[in-house]
């Protein structure tokens, strides 16, 4: 595999952890007195959606309870034979932090410092993070997704029944505000998400991936899945949760953007300053 498609793959992995917490939403769209058309419907499926999913999570108190989550867990790529440790942390204000740490090939890093979006890596080295690849960072971020889901989505579709792992599902076409396409598949029984199916943005371009979840345990109220299985081509890799923390205390470098990541926002300062003058010159 080379070096490119290693980094690629990676920096995947870095948004499983985000893709695999709960999924839902937090304010249902109120309804108009009239026969509801297909875009109302979409929208009052996704209100249906989030409130579902709530409750199946915790609920809506739990999940407001919590200022920051930092995350541990253990990654296997099983046909490349590698092993990796992966930190994640995000907090309410959508700062948010993920480290994975591969035997031989270092730290591959990103994470959202205020409107910054970024990554930093032993191969590419840093890459302020733009368009979509940005939107799908922030979403994915974010605290409890399951907070977020009507304002992340603009509509909900049935798209069909199937078992995950003999867990009878409904799948569910999620439309992103950005117009993709994400598939879930949500539980009968107990209303928890046991796989994913999208297309990422990556600096490689665009990559189908599917995800799946099982063996949820409770932490603090809140069940959260402990394995997680990725599949992107050929290739493919778990995560298992090996510790989740609420309220964590905040060290200086969840805080602040890596210096060689600073140093590059710096630069791209005077150019964008730069830019608004010449124009603003034709305005004068």
């Amino acid at each position: 595999m080379k070096f490119a498609e290693k980094s690629s793959l990676f920096l995947l992995l870095l948004l499983m952890v985000a893709l695999g917490a709960p999924v839902s939403a937090q304010d249902g769209e109120a309804s108009e007195k009239k026969a509801p058309s297909a875009d109302e419907a979409g929208k009052t499926l996704l209100a249906e959606l989030q409130k579902k999913s709530i409750e199946a999570v915790g609920g809506k108190e739990a999940l407001e309870k919590f200022s920051n989550r930092k995350m541990s867990s253990k990654v296997k790529i099983v046909d490349a034979g590698l092993e990796a440790e992966l930190n994640n942390f995000v907090d309410a204000q959508g700062n948010y932090l993920e480290s994975m740490v591969i035997t031989g090939y270092g730290d591959f890093r990103q994470g959202i410092n205020g409107e910054v979006a970024w990554s930093y890596d032993p191969i590419n080295g840093p890459r302020l993070i733009t368009g979509k690849e940005k939107t799908q960072l922030l979403r994915s971020a974010r605290l409890q997704p399951t907070l977020w889901m009507t304002r992340d989505h603009q509509s909900a579709a049935k798209a069909g029944e199937e078992s995950v792992n003999d867990v009878a599902c409904t799948i569910y076409d999620l439309k992103t505000n950005d117009g993709a396409v994400h598939k879930y598949w949500v539980a009968n029984d107990d209303g928890l998400v046991r796989k994913v199916s999208m297309t990422v943005e990556s600096p490689m371009g665009q990559l189908p991936i599917q995800i799946t979840m099982s063996e949820y345990k409770a932490v603090d109220g809140i069940q959260y899945p402990h394995l997680m299985r990725m599949k992107q081509g050929v290739q493919n890799m778990a995560v298992t949760v090996e510790s989740i923390e609420h309220d964590a205390e905040v060290s200086d470098e969840m805080k602040t953007l890596p210096e060689p990541v600073q140093k590059l926002v710096d630069r791209n300062k005077p150019k964008e300053e730069e830019g608004k003058t010449v124009e603003e010159k034709p305005g004068e």
